[in-house]
């Protein structure tokens, strides 16, 4: 199936898993596909073949019922494993009725199945249903490759009633000092604690804006500045903090 420009996919980025984005370019000599995924900068955009490519599919129901495996807690564990494994992780994996340990090569959220190696047998590949898999405790055995930490988006930001507006770069964690959306950290000047709600770059310096916490309490009051000027509390606690999205 070809695909133009501009058209919503489903494809599988570097790290193996297949995730939502839209065709950006073709390449018309090797027939791969340049994709941007959804809520993710140009840096993290792919060029993959036409086998690396559907169009969007539903999440699947779970199916855990044919295997007498129905319990919530258990859907709930297995989806949670999807939404971290990546291309290279050793898991465990029931294959032919057989556990054994593997390496994973593609995951798939939406089908609910992850693609694995088996070990001793080379380059042979199977795809095993999500529920079939378990993390391995000790994870020695195969270092995961290093997954993504800064994700990003386009916020449109209102200035007041002038009927003007700028677009920024949010981010969830900041790429330089590790604060991330939804801590309490303390401008070190100003020694005032402050629940993080929005990271992002002015063009110059990374910044973070957020409510003032005073007395383990959120405030209506609100408070922004450079994210090298502040600090993390790691062990300070506070209602939980709704992330700006």
């Amino acid at each position: 199936m070809e695909f133009t420009i501009g058209t919503k996919v489903q494809a599988v980025d570097e790290l193996g898993r297949w995730e939502n984005g839209k065709i950006i370019a073709r390449n018309v000599t090797t027939g791969k596909y340049h994709v941007s995924f959804s809520g993710w900068g140009s840096e993290f955009d792919v060029d993959v073949s036409p086998s690396s490519v559907r169009k969007p599919i539903d999440p699947a129901k779970d199916d855990y019922a044919d295997i007498g495996k129905r319990p919530s807690s258990v859907n709930r564990r297995h989806l949670a494993m999807l939404r971290t494994l990546c291309k290279g992780d050793a898991v465990k994996a029931c294959i032919d009725g057989v556990e054994e340990t593997v390496d994973v090569v593609e995951v798939d959220r939406f089908e609910r199945t992850v693609v694995v190696e088996q070990q001793e047998q080379g380059q042979r590949l199977t795809k095993v249903k999500a529920c079939l898999v378990t993390e391995l405790e000790d994870e020695t055995i195969s270092e995961p490759p290093k997954k993504r930490t800064v994700k990003k988006r386009r916020t449109i930001i209102q200035h007041g009633n002038t009927g003007t507006t700028t677009e920024r770069m949010t981010f969830f964690k900041c790429p330089q000092t590790e604060v991330e959306v939804g801590e309490v950290v303390e401008a070190t000047p100003l020694g005032i604690k402050m629940a993080v709600k929005e990271i992002y770059n002015d063009g110059e310096v990374f910044r973070c804006g957020g409510n003032v916490v005073n007395d383990g309490s959120l405030t209506d009051f609100a408070l922004s500045g450079p994210v090298e000027k502040v600090k993390k509390c790691d062990n300070y606690k506070v209602a939980p903090v709704k992330a700006a999205r």
